[in-house]
């Protein structure tokens, strides 16, 4: 604990339209007495949390349109001269010890950034497959091979600002239902950084069960193919030969009855094939 009283952290939460989910997340952020910590919410899209911001005696700022890329970024900026920031988004809520757990190995210097355990909490009846989908660590993470998931990570703002951040194209309040984070750490290991799963600092990832009905699952899906074919094509540099006839059979094969599982599977690809599509012929933007 010696070492830990002398660093500064931040945490950064995101808002839009959540102020239940806010006003949970907040009142379980616990603030341990051997870290320096200065907590930021950033909201926009809506204004209801400046009320439960000034209650909890935290940093607060209102930027304008919907992104959730655009306010953690916005965020790490303010948070100026730390060693590392968490970030949160505001339907978590975190388990005792969170925050001391999620940046110790960057504190210590064995990662640059860390991701931790989610727990998908839902009275809806929900597959595996669909768990999955809100990062359900159980199931959506193999800890040998971690990704980055901006509801529950930490990451060395030094190197945060050298791979230039979020990219704000991709995310929610821009394409796809995510993918902004994905992206971020495959940067962070092609540039030799290491990412660490801490899976014991945990979060409970609320979730309606309005968001697991057929439709809702489906338009996931196919936001989730979204963000994997802009990356596909702008860092991964996909150029698919027979793109049209791709995009064609993947539209058919979603179509198709099937079981759950496979049909979100399948209406993904089609979404991912055709963001690739629409992207095609632009020069890349990472490349």
């Amino acid at each position: 604990m010696s070492t830990l009283s002398v660093m500064r952290v931040a945490v950064v939460i995101p808002t839009c339209r959540r102020p239940d989910g806010l006003e949970a997340c907040l009142s379980n952020l616990e603030r341990p007495s051997g870290l320096k910590t200065d907590v930021i919410v950033v909201e926009n899209g809506s204004s209801v949390g400046a009320e439960i911001a000034e209650r909890h005696g935290v940093r607060y700022f209102n930027i304008g349109p919907a992104s959730a890329a655009i306010a953690r970024n916005f965020g790490i900026k303010e948070a100026g001269d730390v060693t590392a920031v968490a970030l949160l988004d505001d339907d978590v809520i975190p388990s005792s010890g969170w925050l001391e757990r999620i940046v110790a190995p960057i504190l210590a210097g064995q990662a640059s950034a860390t991701i931790g355990g989610v727990h998908v909490v839902t009275e809806a009846s929900a597959s595996p497959a669909a768990l999955g989908m809100f990062v359900d660590t159980s199931t959506a993470l193999n800890p040998a091979k971690p990704f980055l998931a901006g509801l529950n990570m930490a990451i060395d703002p030094r190197v945060f600002e050298e791979l230039g951040g979020f990219r704000t194209e991709l995310g929610p309040g821009a394409l796809g239902a995510g993918g902004e984070d994905i992206l971020l750490g495959l940067m962070l290991t092609e540039a030799g950084y290491r990412i660490q799963a801490v899976l014991d600092a945990k979060v409970d990832h609320v979730i309606p069960s309005s968001r697991f009905t057929k439709e809702a699952l489906e338009g996931r899906a196919f936001a989730g193919g979204q963000s994997s074919g802009w990356i596909l094509y702008h860092w991964h540099g996909a150029r698919y030969r027979l793109l049209s006839l791709r995009v064609a059979k993947a539209w058919l094969e979603q179509l198709l009855p099937r079981n759950m599982s496979a049909r979100l599977a399948a209406i993904e690809r089609y979404g991912m094939l055709r963001q690739v599509q629409l992207e095609s012929g632009k020069p890349s933007v990472l490349r």
